[in-house]
């Protein structure tokens, strides 16, 4: 899906990727310094989150108070997959079992 954030980061290409309209919560994986684990900020919408365990509650208490809601997870494409993992669980453990990945469409090819 696509959308767009103020917070930038590189999102991988996709040739499957549409256009996504509205969001319930954003996660933003940034790639570089700070963060959580040193290897990047991480945000929901625009606040950054300083701990993993301030993301699990964060989750937990938007699934509370939207069950139906979903979550769009903005992954900068340096990102290694251990640290996407590792949100995706926190994702899956809040109860939280509607995601989907932003994405751009390739450059138009000539």
């Amino acid at each position: 899906f696509v959308v767009q954030n103020s917070v930038h980061i590189d999102v991988p290409e996709s040739e499957g990727a549409t256009r996504f309209e509205r969001e319930d919560l954003s996660i933003t994986l940034e790639f570089g310094e700070g963060g959580p684990d040193g290897q990047g900020r991480v945000h929901v919408n625009d606040i950054e989150i300083a701990s993993w365990t301030e993301l699990s509650n964060t989750l937990a208490e938007f699934h509370r108070s939207r069950p139906e809601a979903s979550v769009l997870l903005r992954v900068d494409e340096n990102v290694v997959v251990g640290r996407f993992t590792l949100v995706i669980g926190l994702v899956t453990s809040a109860g939280i079992d509607r995601y989907a990945l932003a994405a751009e469409p390739p450059e138009a090819r000539e």
